[in-house]
């Protein structure tokens, strides 16, 4: 509005001005109609100055209008609220989502999360999610593979003691990765409810996707030292192959390394093992981001 303002009383300056200018050359000739006539003429011209410039003014501002309706609907569609499939736990994150490029909305088969990973636990029977703050102190811990079972200070979570829903309470929960149990100490003694890690789809099933988890796997050798795999005989990445052979389902997966023959079981998944297949010889075997 004060530029509307502003803008009319800069006109009516311009228009005053031809008028003054026209009258003054006006008076200073002998002719009374060459000076109307240049009265005409100014103003017209003053006239054509203010229709232009106010169309212009409008055509800018339907223009900025419809610019802020669509960067209005884009933020809207980008900004739908994270939401968990319930009832499809081995779901994705959806990648788009995080790029801020999924239009889908309620209506994407894939978890909708901020990060390509999203930790929660289960109470009364519903997944629960962590706050940002937790999911990332998990994650921090659930990279290591050293780590299986240790204590996290300050997690809040929403438990019921004595029949009373205690929301959202901070507390030190014990973790145990592989079996996927949190247990809870509120003084009333432990409440253990499960817990899932969420991902974006394995480098393996989505190769092209930046956001695609990196797992790696692991197993332990007899000093307890966590090894990573490498490749077997003939020169196969043992790390692309157990990994896709993990998200087929399959049960086990054989290769061999020199003279020995292996066997990596995947079930169940919180007790992984590698077999050597003549003597028997069994390690644990772990799959970390």
């Amino acid at each position: 509005m004060n530029f509307v303002l502003t803008l009319t009383e800069r006109l009516t300056s311009v228009f005053y001005y031809i008028v003054s200018a026209v009258l003054s050359n006006a008076s200073h000739t002998s002719n009374v109609a060459a000076g109307v006539s240049r009265l005409r003429c100014g103003v017209i011209i003053a006239f054509i100055v203010i229709v232009l410039t106010v169309l212009m003014f409008v055509w800018r501002r339907n223009k900025h209008e419809k610019l802020e309706k669509v960067n209005n609907e884009t933020t809207e569609r980008n900004s739908v609220k994270v939401h968990i499939h319930q009832d499809s736990p081995d779901a994705p994150i959806c990648s788009d989502f995080i790029l801020g490029k999924c239009m889908k909305g309620l209506r994407c088969p894939s978890h909708h999360c901020p990060l390509p990973f999203h930790w929660q636990y289960k109470r009364d029977g519903e997944w629960q999610s962590l706050s940002e703050q937790d999911n990332e102190k998990l994650e921090k811990l659930y990279c290591d593979v050293m780590l299986d079972e240790c204590t996290v200070p300050d997690v809040q979570i929403a438990v019921e003691s004595d029949g009373f829903l205690l929301d959202d309470v901070a507390y030190d929960v014990n973790i145990r990765f592989d079996k996927k149990l949190l247990s809870v100490m509120n003084g009333f003694g432990p409440i253990v409810p499960m817990i899932r890690r969420l991902s974006t789809k394995s480098y393996v099933a989505d190769p092209s996707n930046t956001l695609a988890t990196q797992w790696i796997w692991y197993w332990k050798d007899e000093h307890e030292i966590w090894r990573v795999y490498d490749h077997d005989h003939s020169g196969r990445d043992l790390q692309y192959f157990l990994e896709e052979a993990f998200i087929r389902v399959w049960n086990c997966f054989r290769f061999r390394i020199a003279d020995q023959d292996y066997q990596v079981n995947f079930k169940p998944s919180s007790d992984m093992s590698q077999t050597n297949v003549i003597y028997g010889t069994t390690r644990e075997v772990r799959r970390r981001t």
